[in-house]
């Protein structure tokens, strides 16, 4: 999630059938569905409102739709063509937004102006935005009052240079002021990659 969508827009034609991606988005998910908090409100129709932060074509988002078909979901992504391969498969309880995500556009796009969001995924998108911290402030802003973020991403390593280190989010998430006791690390998953195995760490934050 460059500001440089082009790159993204080159992968839209394959993204959906790419073996890694779908592992990815399928791990993701279940890991999603294995949290004690998801687990606990999954009956109740709490979740209203979720974001599909880095969506791409949609492969997580949709699996957010089928799982909360009451919710609506908006999937934003910078790639206008990506955008384009998940607004084709018409699923009811999806919006997208093509965009980067920034405070102007909090303030002043229709679909985030005036509603707070109950739950923000972002599977393998936050090691690639131009400001790690600037974008958890953004999402962190559109979160309800316990509403609650959760991210994946490759970890970096002596054998995957791709990706996040667990001490630089941490380091984030302090300059913005997000208490400890509301934020979890956890590694739910490995993935290859050119032949390495790494982890994939997960980041749960909860607003207070």
């Amino acid at each position: 999630m460059s500001e440089d969508d082009d790159s993204w827009d080159a992968c839209a034609s394959f993204w959906d059938t790419d073996e890694t991606v779908i592992e990815y988005s399928n791990k993701s998910f279940n890991s999603l569905c294995d949290c004690g908090y998801i687990k606990s409100n999954e009956n109740d129709n709490k979740f209203q409102y979720i974001m599909d932060f880095g969506c791409g074509t949609g492969l997580l988002t949709e699996k957010l739709a089928l799982k909360y078909p009451n919710a609506t979901i908006i999937g934003l992504d910078i790639s206008t063509l990506m955008i384009n391969v998940l607004n084709h498969k018409n699923i009811s309880n999806i919006q997208t937004i093509s965009s980067e995500l920034n405070k102007e556009l909090i303030n002043k796009h229709e679909l985030l102006k005036n509603i707070k969001f109950d739950l923000i995924v972002c599977s393998s998108v936050l090691a690639f935005v131009p400001n790690y911290k600037d974008t958890i402030d953004c999402l962190y802003s559109i979160l309800k009052t316990n509403g609650i973020l959760y991210s994946w991403d490759w970890e970096i390593s002596e054998t995957n240079k791709m990706g996040l280190q667990q001490s630089q989010v941490a380091e984030s998430l302090s300059e913005l002021n997000i208490p400890m006791t509301h934020i979890d690390y956890t590694r739910p998953f490995k993935m290859s990659m050119q032949g390495n195995e790494s982890d994939v760490f997960m980041v749960h934050v909860r607003k207070e």
